[in-house]
């Protein structure tokens, strides 16, 4: 939309322009157009996540609601019921906010408890209600310290080297590793 736009508005004037005004025309044109598209992608962006939440859509991960077995005595038959995952003994629900989220890490073998807290934390990574949330709510950060890289990649089988991000080499970034991906496709 905002491509079309931008061909649509055409720079018409009486006279011609020096190159001075027609550059500063142009940047000004270029600003508004890459304006317009990022504040179309955000609230589409932002659209799909309401609509998630509000809709209550089960996420595929199980990460927003569990399915429950409910046995019924006068039946004799197994139902499923959904129950909203609570983050960390209740403090949050998927049900009431999309912003609950717990450290993505590394737990106890053979753990079925939702509740239970990582014996190692991944730096930045977050698990939220929707696979969308996790991303959006989750940082760069470990991504940034090579040790940290090591030790993910430790836990992937016949995984090849990775280098971490270099923060140092890059002085032209406006973010830093603790920025939320959020933030930066927002930008």
């Amino acid at each position: 939309h905002a491509q079309t736009v931008f061909k649509v508005n055409r720079l018409v004037t009486m006279n011609a322009l020096s190159l001075e005004q027609f550059s500063i025309a142009m940047q000004t044109r270029l600003r508004a157009f890459q304006q317009r598209t990022t504040s179309s992608f955000v609230l589409l962006i932002q659209l799909i996540r309401s609509a998630m939440q509000i809709n209550q859509l089960a996420e595929g991960l199980s990460t927003n609601f569990a399915l429950i077995p409910v046995y019924d005595n006068e039946t004799s038959t197994w139902s499923l019921r959904f129950r909203p995952r609570d983050f960390y003994a209740h403090s949050c629900s998927c049900l009431l906010s999309g912003e609950c989220n717990r450290p993505v890490g590394f737990y106890p073998q053979q753990t079925k408890d939702f509740l239970a807290k990582p014996n190692i934390s991944v730096p930045g990574l977050v698990l939220g209600c929707y696979a969308m949330d996790s991303v959006f709510l989750s940082t760069l950060q470990c991504f940034y310290d090579q040790l940290c890289v090591n030790n993910l990649t430790s836990f992937i089988a016949s995984a090849p080297t990775f280098m971490a991000l270099n923060v140092e080499g890059n002085s032209n970034t406006r973010w830093t590793p603790n920025t939320t991906i959020e933030t930066l496709v927002s930008n």
